[in-house]
């Protein structure tokens, strides 16, 4: 980010300006920096307009380390990890391949979400009851519920 941190504040308040017009009501005060990234001007800006940085849990992102994701490898990644109040990164745009499906975001999310709140109920974390069979697995590795060493 090459921004002073005033210039830095006018563009989150006008984005949050223009979401208050188009929704009619005003975002939270929470700024997530593009795949992490920080820098002084970025602090300065976030406590000038009382907003506060927020960023994804350790590990929970749907990138697949070069593999393609799944929505079985996406939830087998995720599921175990996660715990109350954590952020999930999920990807449902790629802005190198706007047109690439991502489908699989969505049902991993339309997942995820009933699991984390039924084990949220029980446990504060989500559900461990069983994996989902993986796409990449072969029928001998789901039949004997060897997890994949690459979900």
């Amino acid at each position: 980010m090459l921004m002073s941190p005033d210039a830095f504040a006018r563009s989150l308040t006008d984005a949050a300006d223009h979401i208050e017009r188009v929704a009619g009501s005003r975002s939270c005060p929470a700024f997530r920096p593009h795949a992490g990234w920080r820098s002084w001007a970025m602090y300065a800006g976030l406590k000038r307009i009382d907003h506060q940085l927020v960023g994804w849990a350790g590990l929970l992102w749907d990138w697949n380390w070069f593999r393609a994701r799944t929505a079985d490898s996406v939830m087998n990644r995720l599921r175990d990890r996660v715990k109350d109040g954590d952020i999930i990164v999920m990807h449902d745009g790629d802005e190198s391949a706007p047109f690439e499906d991502q489908r699989h975001t969505v049902d991993a999310t339309a997942r995820l979400i009933p699991d984390c709140a039924l084990g949220a109920s029980a446990s504060g974390s989500c559900a461990r009851t069983r994996r989902v069979p993986d796409e990449s697995q072969d029928e001998s590795q789901r039949e004997s519920g060897i997890p994949n060493p690459n979900p």
